[in-house]
This record gives structure tokens, sequence and C-alpha cells, in this order.
């Protein structure tokens, strides 16, 4: 790989993990005009539209088999908006912003058993340390000496639902795309 290329996708990682990271903070800015329910409904009809425009300009529709699987992942994607706007509503932006990546890759790969992947005693281990490490965080960004706030710690939980839901997505899109002739056709449009 070229020097080039490396800074590239340095680039663009970069760029996507600031968006990402910014998102929180955003829908805080956002409430001021519009509820969680409206910016979840927003967003779901954005993204929506988005898939629906790829795969009319792709022609590449999944099989019928993987509809179920992308039924689960379209209504689990409504959970997550749900979860994670009223979440943040309830909790400041910055413990969705630590709450919900430290949490998928726990999530995923306990809802990913359930389609056979394995869980290893070292990714286990990792993600105890990881998921106390953020607690630490949560818990200590309280304040020293102070009690847990009730609506602050509702909020961490709903979007720690956010990020269970965003695994079920996860999950439920490899399902869809597990069928070898929807990759092969896809592989070959690009």
């Amino acid at each position: 790989m070229t020097v080039q290329a490396r800074f590239t996708i340095g680039l663009v990682y970069i760029t996507v993990a600031t968006c990402f990271a910014a998102q929180w903070t955003a829908t805080k800015l956002a409430f001021r005009e519009v509820g969680p329910l409206e910016l979840a409904a927003l967003r779901c009809i954005i993204a929506g539209a988005v898939l629906v425009a790829a795969s009319a300009i792709t022609r590449s529709a999944p099989p019928r088999a993987g509809w179920p699987a992308i039924l689960v992942a379209g209504a689990a994607f409504a959970v997550f908006n749900v979860c994670a706007f009223e979440g943040v509503r309830l909790t400041p932006a910055s413990d969705g912003a630590l709450i919900v990546p430290t949490l998928i890759p726990v999530a995923t790969a306990v809802v990913a058993t359930v389609i056979g992947e394995r869980l290893t005693g070292r990714r286990v281990a990792g993600f105890v340390l990881g998921t106390a490490g953020a607690a630490v965080i949560v818990v200590g960004g309280q304040g020293l000496g102070a009690l847990l706030s009730s609506e602050r710690l509702l909020g961490d939980l709903v979007v720690a639902c956010s990020a269970v839901s965003w695994a079920v997505v996860l999950t439920a899109s490899a399902v869809a795309l597990r069928s070898e002739e929807h990759t092969s056709e896809l592989q070959s449009r690009f």
C-alpha cells in the first residue's frame, strides 16, 4: 500500500470518527428545535430513502431469503434511534459518545452468538475491561462524592439499550448478506 493510500485511509478514518463523536453534541443541539422521537423518525426516513436509492442505482436488491433479516435490522435501527435520542435527552452527550462505541462491540459479540459466532475468553476479558473503563469514566464524570443522578443513570441505561439495538442491526445485516448470490452480484458491480 502506498503512503498516499495510507494517508487517505487515515484521513477518512479520522473524519468518520469525528462525525460519529460529534453526533451526540449535534443531537443535544437539535433538541432545541425538535423532540427525540421526531428526530429518530427523520433519521429513519432519510436512511430508508438512501438505501432504496442505492439499491435502485446499483440494481441489486437483496434476495428474498434475506428480507426477514433486513426487516429485523430495520426495526432494530428504529429502536436504536429512539433509544439513543431519548437517552441523550436525559444524560450528557459525553455519556452517549462513550457508552455506545464501547458497548457496540460487546453487544455485537454476544448477539452474534445467536448466529453461531464464538465468544472466546480473550474477547470476554477485553469486553469486561473496556466496559469497566467506560463505567468508571461515566460515573466519575458526575463528580467525586456526588450521588448518582437517577435521571442520568436512566439516560445511560437507555443509551446502552441503543448499543444493543445497533448490535442487532449489525448481526441481522450479516445474516441478510450471507447469500452467495447477493454477495457475488455486489462484488461484480464494484
